[in-house]
């Protein structure tokens, strides 16, 4: 069974499936993967913020459209 995780960064689909290391951070992905090094990483433990993305996400089964924050 293959599973993938579609989400979007800036307008751009992405599709991650089980080839990605299991170690790699949202983080990483957005720096290394995307070459979008505006996200910082400072403690690597999401205490200082420097790393904290926003997520926009529909819940299911409402539809309800939630936003948060996540530390990358």
């Amino acid at each position: 069974m293959s599973t993938k995780i579609e989400f979007t960064v800036n307008g751009k689909k992405c599709t991650v499936d089980e080839n990605l290391r299991r170690e790699t951070t949202l983080n990483a992905y957005l720096r290394y993967v995307l070459a979008l090094p505006g996200t910082k990483a400072m403690c690597h433990e999401g205490g200082c913020g420097s790393c904290i993305v926003m997520v926009r996400a529909k819940r299911y089964p409402s539809g309800i459209v939630e936003t948060f924050s996540v530390n990358s």
